[in-house]
């Protein structure tokens, strides 16, 4: 008698090992798809600025402009005006859009930018903060 329950114990293990198993990877996937949602929005809202040098990114989880909180900060030669210019046209494109075809993960995330003259009196400071999926 003793060794049949036994073997019933150990079916009820398995069965809940899988369970595990199955909460695990439907939990990684969604983190994963989260992670990968963020990216895209944050790194349309918040482009990096073409040819500027990163001076400082910080992020808090995987990776820059993924899940969680990204700061960046950039120096361009560039005048303030420009860098403005061309955040408004690309940056406001992809949410312009975003909020046309009311578009999930652009709600997701949330970014700012600004851009101030250089210490240097040369080119323009630029600090980016997202967050997403917090």
């Amino acid at each position: 008698m003793d060794h049949e329950g036994s073997g019933c114990r150990l079916r009820g293990l398995g069965g809940c090992l899988m369970i595990v198993l199955a909460v695990l990877l439907c939990s990684g996937g969604t983190v994963l798809t989260l992670d990968q949602l963020c990216y895209i929005t944050l790194s349309n809202r918040l482009p990096i600025y073409p040819g500027a040098e990163i001076r400082v990114e910080r992020h808090n989880f995987f990776r820059p402009f993924g899940m969680g909180e990204t700061y960046v900060e950039l120096h361009t030669p560039d005048d303030g005006d420009t860098v403005g210019r061309w955040y408004g046209e690309t940056a406001g494109r992809y949410s312009r859009e975003a909020v046309r075809t009311n578009n999930f993960t652009y709600r997701l995330a949330s970014a700012e930018r600004s851009f101030r003259r250089a210490e240097d009196e040369v080119g323009t400071f630029i600090q980016l903060y997202g967050a997403c999926a917090q």
